[in-house]
């Protein structure tokens, strides 16, 4: 049965409350007076009843609520809700069980429960700090008692039908008593016969033969018990003789023992653990050494270049910390030498896109922006010629005075801006360095292109002219204004053909300025390339004056001037092929180091182990491994024969004293037949001293013949006969009483060794393997050390005797599961446990929860502390 939830109505300080308990392992937490005991109390309360009238009272519960509750159980797979509610006048409660929709009443619990009831559950599945004292009283016929309730269907009923036997036994006879049947009917025997004697006393002869036969009665009476004293000792003589054979090896072995040396029990454990450590440190002695050979072999040692190498490592160190400087300055060569394919390829694409040369002159910065400034005032001056030119061709004179009439006058102000504009962006350009020079020409231009944009595309202002005579006189206006443009064109021309011839030019004016951005990134590229290919050299010298320090090595490296990089390259593989033979090297070195260490090791271990032999065998008298394993044998042997000799001693316990009385068997012998003679003769004795008897009762039969002597002799006869009956039905039903209970202890027998084998698994798992079984001597618990010493229970420490019956407790509970399926539970059972013993006792229930339920009731923060983070913990709060 496993408790998956409690839910209490009311009981004591818990009111509508519920506890999940799903889980096999479940701890409640919680301080003194946090209700742990009331919860305890409830549970056992819906399983078993509510108690006494006091209990009730006690577990009262609050603000009127209902008294009781339920448990949600599950058995073989089946829910069942168990609900028992009460008031103050029905102590236990009624019962109501209900599963899968089906309502069932008491009887199912009773189904459920088994054969538990209160008392077992209380004895067996629920335990505190208190009921661990109880240990040092525990009894063999507790254990059996408990075993016959549990294990065996109406075994209550044949204990009961047994008790009862001997109850009517008692009622027949007592040994010691004086009013059972029997008792009393042979008090009355015994007066009856007085009686009968005195009334025979009425006749002399009767009264002599009656003194002859009280005479020879005690005479015979005297031979009867010599007779009986005689065949005991012949029975106890006899007992002997059949175990002389027994006693006769019984003395053979202990002749045997006593005879041999008693060396150190432990002498040939101890040589063969050093025997077997000399034999571990040889055998690893050979992995080392063959561990050190393949070392050996894969050291390279006979390679010339690498033979070399060593010989010069100073110089190849030096060489080997200069490789990446040299490294990085052939990249750069590399890098250099693309840079240089980069600028002759722009350098060709210059010379293809235009028509200078390399020679051709660049002008200067001066002359090429005055050069600039006046091919924009020629062109300004040409467009401002055409447009003067226009305005002279007239048809006739009636288009003349017209035009004159309506000439439009142009919008010079988005012009002037727009010159402006160019002029500033330029000035601004002049002072940005050789980016600026582009920046300011681009920026001159494209106010030169907007300044005649704005002019052509500007709306004329019409004016009106007055009369003939202005028009005439704005004639030579225009005549005056297009020779004086004329002129200044002639100039402009003047001077840029002075600055051609300046630089020698063969070139029209509009190429050798359009050209000049190009011929000065031609002379640029030319300089950088020049310092590009003196970097170069640089760079090169210092990898070949590199590559002549390898002069010394240059049969071991091929050194190659015309390709640089194969040769670095061949330098470097040469450096990593050494370093990597170094590492093997060095790392063979380390392990060879590190075997050499070991097998200096592993020498001194076989060396200090061969001494220890020789001080063991020394020290005890030996002379050879041979010598002691013959006597190793012997002390076997000798085991067995104390073995065997234990078994002759428990056997032969009662009556070693007799036999040690006798030298020899014939000894024995003689006193059995000499005693069976003297039985012999006494017997013959007793016999006739019987016929005399027989004789004198005949004469006394013809002296007395009353009447009242008949009676009483009647009487005497049916009280024996009375007697006969009672102590037929006395043995009878004293028999039957031990017999019961002889077939009650059998049947327990199964169940016993399951139980104390449960035991000793818990017993060693609690005290860490120091313990390794429980045993039962005659009425006592014994326990067995791992060292083969027993100690009775009131011989253990109080903690070691705890852990005892902490496991007899689970044994109990776990061998009887196919009886009674009933969590366990424990109320701080372990509060006086170190804290290894209770570190043992949690690892022992963890286990145990596989097999059954088990509920913790603790004020142990440690233990809350260690399952605080699981679903196995509960805290109740104060």
């Amino acid at each position: 049965m496993i408790i998956k939830k409690v839910n209490i109505f009311g009981f004591g300080k818990w009111v509508d409350t519920s506890f999940d308990t799903a889980d096999d392992f479940h701890i409640f937490y919680g301080l003194n007076e946090a209700g742990k005991t009331t919860l305890r109390a409830f549970i056992r309360g819906v399983l078993f009843g509510f108690g006494k009238k006091t209990d009730t009272d006690k577990y009262k519960p609050r603000f009127g609520s209902s008294f009781g509750g339920e448990l949600l159980v599950s058995q073989n797979g089946v829910d069942y809700l168990i609900r028992r509610v009460g008031g103050l006048r029905s102590r236990s409660g009624s019962v109501i069980v209900t599963s899968e929709g089906k309502e069932y009443d008491e009887s199912k619990l009773h189904e459920l429960l088994g054969a538990a009831d209160l008392s077992l559950y209380e004895n067996i599945f629920e335990f505190d700090e208190n009921a661990l004292n109880e240990v040092f009283r525990l009894k063999k016929d507790d254990f059996t008692d408990q075993i016959l309730h549990i294990g065996m269907t109406g075994s209550q009923d044949w204990l009961n039908l047994s008790n009862s036997l001997a109850s009517d036994a008692g009622t027949i006879f007592k040994p010691s008593g004086t009013k059972p049947l029997l008792n009393l009917a042979m008090k009355e025997h015994r007066d009856l016969e007085k009686k009968v004697s005195e009334a025979g006393q009425e006749n002399n002869i009767f009264n002599e033969l009656q003194q002859q036969n009280k005479e020879l009665s005690q005479n015979k009476e005297q031979i009867h018990q010599q007779i009986e004293k005689k065949n005991n000792t012949i029975k106890k003589l006899q007992q002997l003789n059949d175990n002389w054979h027994n006693y006769d090896e019984y003395l053979t072995l202990l002749n045997s023992i006593s005879n041999r040396r008693n060396l150190d029990v432990d002498l040939y454990d101890d040589f063969m653990k050093q025997k077997k450590d000399f034999e571990t440190a040889k055998e690893d002695l050979k992995i080392a050494r063959e561990e050190v050979d393949k070392i050996t072999e894969s050291t390279i040692t006979n390679n010339p270049r690498y033979a070399f190498y060593l010989d010069n490592k100073e110089e190849f160190d030096d060489l080997e910390s200069k490789l990446s400087e040299v490294t990085s300055v052939c990249e750069k060569n590399e890098k250099i030498s693309d840079q240089i394919a980069e600028l002759t390829k722009d350098q060709n694409d210059l010379l293809v896109k235009n028509a200078f040369k390399m020679e051709t002159e660049e002008m200067s910065k001066e002359d090429y922006l005055h050069g600039l400034e006046l091919k924009r005032n020629y062109d300004e001056l040409e467009d401002v010629r055409a447009s003067i030119q226009g305005r002279t061709t007239i048809d006739s004179p009636k288009s003349t005075k017209a035009a004159a009439r309506n000439r439009s006058k142009k919008n010079w102000a988005p012009t002037i801006i727009c010159l402006l504009i160019g002029l500033v962006v330029g000035a601004v350009g002049m002072m940005m360095g050789s980016i600026g020079h582009i920046v300011s020409i681009a920026g001159v231009i494209i106010g030169v292109l907007a300044a005649i944009i704005s002019y052509v595309v500007s709306s004329p202002v019409n004016t009106r002219e007055p009369d003939e005579s202005a028009v005439v006189d704005d004639k030579t206006r225009i005549e005056d204004e297009l020779k004086h443009v004329n002129l200044r064109m002639q100039d402009l021309v003047r001077e840029l053909t002075n600055l051609k011839d300046k630089y020698r030019y063969e070139y029209p004016i509009d190429t050798f300025l359009g050209f000049q951005l190009d011929l000065k990134k031609l002379h640029e590229n030319a300089e950088k390339k020049k310092k590009l290919e003196e970097d170069q050299d640089k760079y090169w010298e210092q990898v070949n004056d590199y590559f002549s320090e390898f002069d010394f090595a240059k049969n071991w490296i091929q050194i190659q001037l015309k390709d640089q990089v194969a040769t670095l390259n061949l330098i470097s593989s040469f450096f990593e092929d050494m370093a990597n033979i170094s590492t093997v090297n060095a790392q063979n070195e380390e392990k060879k180091k590190f075997y050499v260490t070991k097998i200096n090791k592993l020498n001194f271990e076989m060396d200090d182990a061969n001494k220890e032999m020789a001080r063991l065998l020394r020290d005890n008298g030996l002379q050879s491994e041979m010598e002691l394993e013959v006597y190793h044998h012997d002390l076997l042997n000798r085991e067995r024969q104390r073995e065997q000799l234990k078994i002759y001693e428990s056997n032969l316990s009662s009556l070693l004293p007799e036999l040690k009385k006798f030298d020899n068997y014939e000894q024995l012998k003689w006193s059995l037949d000499q005693n069976s003679k003297d039985v012999k003769e006494l017997t013959e004795q007793e016999r006739e001293i019987g016929k005399e008897i027989l004789s004198n009762q005949s004469q006394l039969q013809g002296v007395i013949n009353t009447e009242k002597y008949d009676q009483l002799r009647q009487d005497l006869a049916n009280l024996e006969s009375r007697i006969e009956s009672l102590t037929k039905s006395w043995i009878t039903n004293y028999l039957g009483s031990n017999w019961i209970k002889a077939a009650l202890d059998d049947a327990t027998q199964e169940r016993f060794p399951q139980i104390i084998d449960h035991a000793s698994e818990y017993f060693n798992v609690l005290t860490d393997n120091r313990y390794r079984g429980i045993n039962f001597e005659g009425d006592t618990i014994n326990v067995e050390r791992l060292d083969s010493q027993t100690f009775e229970i009131a011989e253990l420490s109080q903690g070691t005797a705890e852990q005892l019956y902490v496991a007899l407790r689970f044994a109990f509970a776990i061998s009887f599961l196919d009886k009674i399926q009933l969590p366990l539970i424990i109320d701080d059972a372990f509060i006086n446990f170190d804290v290894v013993r209770r570190a043992k006792v949690i690892e022992l229930i963890q286990k145990l929860a596989v097999s059954t339920q088990l509920l913790f009731f603790t004020t142990d923060l440690g233990i809350r502390n260690q399952f605080v983070s699981s679903n196995h913990l509960t805290e109740l709060i104060v």
